[in-house]
């Protein structure tokens, strides 16, 4: 049966309980990087991904390959982490706040590990998986960072200076300081030109956050690896530091 969502950017088809079709309503010029990340992570020992079936692409006789939908096993779920992540912070106190905080500690001590696995994973890239091996930090991603970093600083700064007017007493006075540091907070960026950065750069999941981890049976698998919906695809395929 379908599902189809007009907040969504696909449209799902799940077949006997078994089978998960992900059908994509925004389509690129470009192969998406969900069925690479899905497979390779499921060939190379992550075991919290749903396992890759198969894709379907477009490539007509003269133009860039298109991802139309992806194939996986499908995750019988009791939710996803936020969800629950949110009901054990409304608890309401006494026995049953710190047996909720013990369920919360628990809860993100096991996201850590899985986290760390699929990083590990991404960082074990053999030679002939090539959009997968890990790069070092050459000056032109440094540059792109430092410039990006840049851009978010006078957002901030920007939505601070919309928003001060509607801002109560505390929260002005933990704003200010900020905007009075934000020269100086800029100033540390210059440094990403020179420091000696000895780290790996990897694929990343890209749009990771706990709406995207499902629960099942005390542990957790993680989903939709399409990356940042608002980045385009080039710039979902970049590798960055986990």
């Amino acid at each position: 049966f379908p599902s189809h969502d007009i907040c969504q950017s696909n449209t799902s088809l799940l077949y006997g309980q078994k089978w998960f079709f992900k059908l994509y309503r925004k389509l690129f010029l470009q192969v998406n990087p969900e069925p690479g990340m899905v497979r390779y992570l499921s060939a190379y020992g992550f075991e919290r991904v749903p396992a890759y079936r198969g894709e379907i692409e477009w490539q007509p006789d003269s133009g860039a390959r298109m991802t139309l939908g992806i194939w996986r096993q499908q995750i019988e779920g009791e939710g996803d982490l936020w969800g629950l992540v949110l009901s054990l912070l409304k608890s309401d106190g006494g026995a049953s706040s710190e047996e909720a905080n013990q369920q919360l500690n628990q809860w993100v001590a096991r996201m850590a590990v899985r986290t760390a696995e699929m990083h590990n994973c991404l960082v074990r890239a053999p030679e002939h998986e090539t959009e997968f091996s890990a790069v070092g930090f050459d000056a032109a991603y440094r540059d792109g960072l430092k410039h990006h970093f840049d851009r978010l600083v006078a957002r901030r700064l920007e939505l601070l200076k919309d928003a001060w007017e509607n801002l109560g007493e505390r929260a002005r006075a933990l704003a200010q300081p900020f905007a009075d540091d934000a020269a100086r907070i800029r100033s540390e960026f210059s440094g990403l030109s020179t420091q000696p950065l000895r780290s790996k750069r990897i694929r990343i999941h890209g749009d990771y956050h706990l709406g995207q981890l499902v629960v099942q049976d005390q542990d957790v698998w993680i989903l939709d690896f399409e990356g940042e919906p608002e980045s385009n695809v080039a710039d979902r395929m970049i590798r960055h530091s986990p």
